[in-house]
């Protein structure tokens, strides 16, 4: 069933009347796409989209391979630029696609890949993965670059890597559903789940600190950066959350600045956590890191976007259902069909892991080691776009579920659930975006008639140690005004982007929502 050509003149390529002898010359193995590929490349004449369609046509039909024939002629052969160039549909993805218009969706990948080729080129990115969904399918994963530079390893659909904050928004669901089930409340004091966090005061006044403070960022527990404290200004503590991923970026330049200028003559004490070493075998040891710092802004006052946060809400997580966050995480994964999602464990195998890289001013270099076992709940997971496309979609349903679905089953989380997660905290306004309850949100809007329409977006970026990472949510809209009252009978309906990198400083989300704009139009 496979073929490939064992010697190929260039005179055999250019005249069409030597494809009989061409094809007599082709013999069976295992690698046929990826040798057919390579030689449709290297020639001019097989360029065009036709007549590299015409190539795999008569390599199959000179076999009697009918079924592969079939496929090719019904244009369900997609061109890539990565290093596997001609890719066939599974049967897995046959259903969706005879509903599809082949047409708008491969147009729709032909300009998510150049929007992707693009940021890739510009930031000069080792490797980046990107993925679409477009009501509940996923019509698109693609992998470009190298997973690891040196040693020549391609990126691909499966490839792992870092996804930062997009840890909160995993958390969140956990505790959402904790939330739900009556285990949690948001609004008791954080000591009556983990006694052993000191009161809290500010300005001389002893004030309470709440999980819905936390899961919004307006707790007032301070970020990386101990320094922050010696300036409790408003130009400090109002952060903009319009793009969070500038807010640990900033912490990567300013280590990078450091390590370019001067040497610390105290690593262990002066060491910025953001690149900690460390292994905290539990999440008690990192409430050490914080827990006796005072607050940078008094509780529900102001928005500060915080890690540190997300570790002591991982500590709540732990003291309500009795088990260590790690284990309890793990097991959450396998129920949402996250097989592709871990903890950032240095010493665990986990096949497909990418390594990670930054650019300084001689060039790129490899990341520097380090060990987020500190932060596994705000920054400290491996994901694939595969599996956060899966979670966006989990989210999604739950969202637009309700009495009219077709699809008896329910939602992982209610409908309501979903729906305050991604209300905007007044607080945290910046410009038009806001931060809900473990996701930043844009709302939709429209000032005038016939005028620029903003769209209902739920997403969440990350910055980590030579990565960046988005998911980001666009739901579809309908007759009715606001969104969120639409009754979809079948969700979910909308588009989901992930992308992931393994480079610092990518700016991914205006990228997310370039890609997730090409295929609004793609029907499924």
């Amino acid at each position: 069933m496979f073929c490939r050509a064992r010697y190929v003149s260039s005179s055999l390529l250019f005249h069409p009347k030597s494809k009989i002898r061409f094809l007599r010359q082709i013999t069976v193995t295992k690698f046929f796409y990826n040798n057919l590929q390579t030689i449709v490349k290297s020639k001019p004449y097989f360029q065009s989209h036709h007549r590299k369609y015409y190539a795999v046509f008569l390599c199959a039909s000179t076999f009697g391979l009918y079924e592969v024939a079939r496929y090719v002629t019904k244009n369900k052969i997609s061109e890539t630029e990565s290093d596997t160039d001609i890719t066939i549909v599974t049967q897995e993805g046959e259903n969706y696609l005879n509903r599809t218009s082949s047409s708008s969706l491969s147009l729709a990948i032909k300009k998510g890949r150049d929007i992707v080729q693009r940021i890739k080129d510009e930031f000069g990115a080792p490797g980046i993965v990107v993925g679409v969904s477009v009501n509940g399918h996923t019509v698109w994963q693609e992998g470009f670059g190298h997973a690891d530079v040196e040693n020549h390893v391609p990126c691909h659909k499966d490839t792992v890597m870092r996804i930062a904050s997009i840890s909160k928004s995993i958390t969140m669901i956990a505790i959402g559903k904790l939330w739900e089930e009556k285990k949690l409340d948001l609004d008791k004091p954080i000591q009556e789940y983990v006694p052993n966090f000191p009161e809290k005061y500010f300005e001389n006044e002893k004030v309470t600190l709440t999980c819905r403070h936390l899961v919004s960022h307006l707790g007032g527990i301070r970020h990386y950066d101990k320094p922050f404290l010696k300036s409790n200004t408003d130009s400090t503590s109002k952060q903009k959350i319009q793009d969070n991923e500038t807010v640990e970026n900033r912490n990567s330049e300013k280590i990078n600045e450091k390590k370019n200028n001067t040497k610390e003559e105290n690593p262990k004490k002066e060491e910025n956590e953001f690149e900690l070493k460390d292994y905290f075998p539990d999440v008690q040891s990192s409430l050490e890191l914080f827990k006796n710092d005072p607050l940078v802004n008094k509780p529900g006052s102001k928005f500060m976007y915080t890690t540190h946060g997300w570790t002591l809400l991982s500590a709540v997580v732990e003291a309500v259902v009795q088990e260590p966050f790690g284990v309890y995480m793990s097991k959450l994964f396998q129920e949402l069909g996250l097989k592709n999602t871990f903890l950032d464990t240095n010493d665990t195998i986990i096949y497909n892991r990418s390594r990670y890289y930054r650019h300084t001013k001689d060039g790129l270099i490899n990341a520097p080691y380090v060990d987020n076992s500190y932060k596994w709940a705000g920054g400290g997971l491996l994901s694939t776009v595969g599996d956060l496309l899966q979670f966006g979609n989990i989210m999604l349903y739950s969202f637009q579920h309700n009495s009219n679905n077709n699809n008896p089953l329910p939602g992982y989380l209610n409908s309501e659930t979903v729906n305050q997660m991604w209300s905007p905290v007044t607080e945290s306004q910046s410009n038009n975006c806001y931060y809900g309850l473990g996701w930043l949100v844009v709302p939709e809007n429209q000032r005038y008639g016939c005028c620029f329409q903003q769209k209902l977006i739920c997403f969440h970026t990350g910055s980590a140690v030579g990565a960046r990472s988005v998911l980001l949510i666009v739901p579809r809209s309908c007759d009715m005004k606001d969104t969120r009252k639409c009754k979809w009978t079948n969700p979910p309906q909308g588009v989901i982007v992930s992308v992931i990198a393994n480079l610092e400083n990518v700016p991914l989300r205006k990228t997310a929502l370039k890609v997730a704009g090409v295929f609004e139009d793609v029907t499924v």
